[in-house]
């Protein structure tokens, strides 16, 4: 099992940088690794990008767009010439379909959720049975220890913070939902 090297503040200036750039989780690591001379994984970087709270959240075209290029990249290409008005047809009915969505869900964003007295920063072997689980610093690694909400392994904060709404009920316009 290799070594665990912490990340440095350029290494994390590095990565912020690259996630902004709108880089992947792999191009970044490679480029980490190749500067640094380091070994960085593309999850070592997809878990300090969840740590930092960096998220990138893709629009329905971005959606669509990738779907559309990771199908044309398994058909072949003479059958599928010219996609260009089907793509813009998706396009259009993703849009109608998020308008829709928005208002469907008509809830305001969740309050950003506020630590009281902040994480204790404890080593793991110093976490209390009860104390939350949540990485708090990667250089070394340190803990909330704040008490657990029930039924978790983290504080009230962090559970928020790393459980969300994955699914609500929304229009469908005519298309078939996979089962």
């Amino acid at each position: 099992m290799p070594a665990i090297i912490a990340w440095t503040d350029a290494q994390t200036k590095m990565l912020i940088k690259f996630f902004n750039e709108g880089h992947s989780a792999s191009v970044t690591a490679k480029a980490i690794s190749a500067v640094f001379q380091i070994e960085k994984t593309r999850n070592a970087v997809i878990g300090k990008w969840h740590r930092m709270g960096l998220i990138r959240e893709l629009t329905p075209e971005q959606r669509l767009l990738r779907s559309s290029v990771q199908s044309s990249c398994v058909s072949k290409p003479t059958h599928h010439a010219d996609r260009g008005p089907v793509i813009a047809k998706r396009v259009k009915i993703l849009r109608q379909l998020h308008e829709e969505m928005k208002q469907a869900i008509q809830e305001p964003p969740p309050a950003p959720v506020a630590v009281k007295d902040g994480p204790l920063y404890l080593d793991l072997l110093d976490v209390p049975a009860d104390g939350c689980r949540f990485i708090v610093s990667d250089s070394p690694y340190l803990y909330c220890a704040r008490p657990q909400r029930p039924g978790s392994s983290y504080c009230q904060a962090h559970h928020e913070r790393m459980y969300t709404k994955t699914r609500i009920n929304l229009p469908t316009r005519g298309f078939r939902v996979a089962a």
